[in-house]
């Protein structure tokens, strides 16, 4: 329905503009962006809202008359947009974009752009682990390139208990290098059923995680310190 609002020959122009209506727009991630309204300045009463985002393609979308906020996403990156949100008086299930009668106003324009860069797609891929002496070996296939969504600043490792419980349990998370792709665990409990996952992460934060993988920790063996000894 509301689609056949762009085939209009004058787009926007067609509907009276409140300036004092005011709005505001901020980045959430690099393909949406959020958008937040005061209430509409009228007496009448408002049906529906919907936020008109305008660049190389026209984005849209819309919530009812009590709420003043909501989330623009499938938008392209790295691009600026005109921001502009209607308000919809009265039955909104009998509005016919080729018929304007002055139940439509528009607020005041912003123009925010969309960033280049954000957290990873994809996680890393090949996830495997495996023992080596007391120590367990977890090693990863770097995001692919198309996916990174920006500089790749680090992986985290995250392992816990693979007990029926599980949720109660302490979960570990370790941070590796960027240029590394293994990290190498010690586990405090010997032969005890652990689950993984391997997250990449940009400036922007972090990326999903890989599906988990399990492994039995090997033998536990202590590091002492022998210069804290009394004896």
């Amino acid at each position: 329905m509301f689609s056949s609002f762009f085939v209009l020959e004058n787009g926007l122009g067609n509907f009276p503009p409140i300036k004092s209506w005011n709005i505001s727009s901020s980045m959430k991630t690099s393909t949406s962006i959020n958008v937040s309204w005061d209430e509409y300045p009228g007496n009448e009463s408002v049906s529906k809202y919907f936020v008109i985002c305008t660049a190389r393609k026209v984005s849209f979308a819309s919530t009812d008359g009590k709420k003043n906020s909501l989330v623009v996403q499938y938008l392209l990156k790295n691009t600026k947009y005109n921001v502009t949100v209607l308000a919809i008086l009265g039955n909104s299930s009998c509005f016919n974009c080729a018929r304007v009668d002055g139940t439509i106003f528009k607020s005041q324009e912003v123009i925010v752009k969309t960033r280049r860069d954000d957290v990873p797609s994809t996680p890393p891929q090949h996830v495997k682990a495996w023992t080596s002496g007391s120590t367990v070996v977890v090693s990863w296939k770097p995001v692919d390139k198309d996916f990174t969504n920006g500089v790749i600043v680090g992986y985290y490792v995250y392992y816990r208990k693979a007990r029926w419980h599980s949720w109660v349990l302490p979960l570990k998370k370790v941070y590796i290098k960027p240029n590394k792709t293994k990290a190498y665990l010690k586990f405090s409990w010997s032969y005890e059923r652990y689950w993984i996952e391997v997250s990449a992460a940009t400036k922007f934060g972090e990326g999903p995680r890989s599906r988990k993988i399990y492994i039995t920790s090997p033998l536990y063996v202590p590091t002492w310190d022998y210069t804290r000894i009394w004896w």
